[in-house]
């Protein structure tokens, strides 16, 4: 079961997670982009802070704090994490154990190049919140992206492809570019049918 997953059946159950923060350091603001949007040292938007979605504090209790969760707990799981990230372990989610997840680290970062300590104040924490990268509904489509009907029939002419289409992966997302492919391959399957070339 997928994160986003295990959240909706959480929201169902009546037991909703009140929220989410990732927590980051300076050295991280300084190393990567953040969001897809704010690039190594760009000061994250005021607007952000101003809206409560982005706090900033000098030390993980005055975080912590602000972020509403108890101070205790919070600094306790930032101590357990630096010492596991120090130690090249993840025993709570296994990053970098994978021979995908250590490709996909950073190499400069050692003994496991998916986990560095949070150390280098000041110290922020940014509001998450699900998303969807594509869609979970659309028109049933055959293997020549013919639209079907309920009973399975092809209904002549029509096509769904890309997102106007329910997804080839099922409930799944298996990376970057997985609906544009859809369109993609799709469309040009669909065309050739419509032209008659198959």
């Amino acid at each position: 079961m997928t994160f986003g997953q295990r959240l909706l059946e959480l929201e169902r159950a009546g037991s909703p997670v009140e929220s989410m923060w990732i927590v980051f350091d300076q050295q991280y603001r300084n190393s990567y982009v953040f969001g897809a949007q704010l690039f190594p040292r760009m000061r994250i938007p005021q607007r952000w802070y101003d809206a409560g979605i982005a706090v900033r504090a000098d030390d993980f209790a005055e975080l912590g704090a602000r972020i509403g969760v108890p101070v205790p707990e919070f600094t306790t799981t930032v101590t357990r994490f630096n010492e596991n990230a120090a130690a090249g372990v993840d025993p709570d989610f296994a990053r970098g154990r994978s021979a995908y997840d250590r490709y996909y680290g950073d190499p400069t970062i050692s003994p496991n190049p998916n986990l560095r300590a949070l150390t280098k104040g000041p110290f922020y924490a940014v509001k998450m919140v699900l998303s969807d990268l594509g869609t979970c509904g659309g028109l049933t489509a055959d293997h020549r992206a013919r639209v079907l009907r309920e009973d399975g029939a092809v209904i002549n002419g029509l096509y769904a492809i890309g997102n106007t289409a329910a997804n080839a992966f099922g409930t799944t997302y298996p990376g970057a570019g997985a609906t544009i492919a859809q369109g993609l391959v799709y469309g040009y399957i669909a065309a050739r049918d419509a032209a008659g070339a198959d």
